[in-house]
């Protein structure tokens, strides 16, 4: 599926929180990564959080989708 806003490309260093916007501080990110390090570790499900300023057009649900 073509979307507008495109798909970031896949980051060379894997992490848990993509900030795209800049909304977070270093500090921020750092103790959210580290819970949902912790959360993950604890229950074995995984969660990625990507702030972007933008999806353009596109409908949430597949943009997710696609991002994911």
């Amino acid at each position: 599926m073509f979307l507008q806003n495109g798909i970031p490309k896949k980051p060379q260093q894997e992490t848990s929180v993509y900030d795209y916007a800049n909304l977070l501080s270093d500090q921020e990110k750092d103790r959210l990564e580290q819970k949902l390090i912790y959360y993950s570790d604890s229950t074995s499900t995984q969660i990625v959080v990507d702030i972007m300023t933008s999806i353009g057009g596109n409908d949430i649900a597949m943009f997710g989708a696609e991002l994911g």
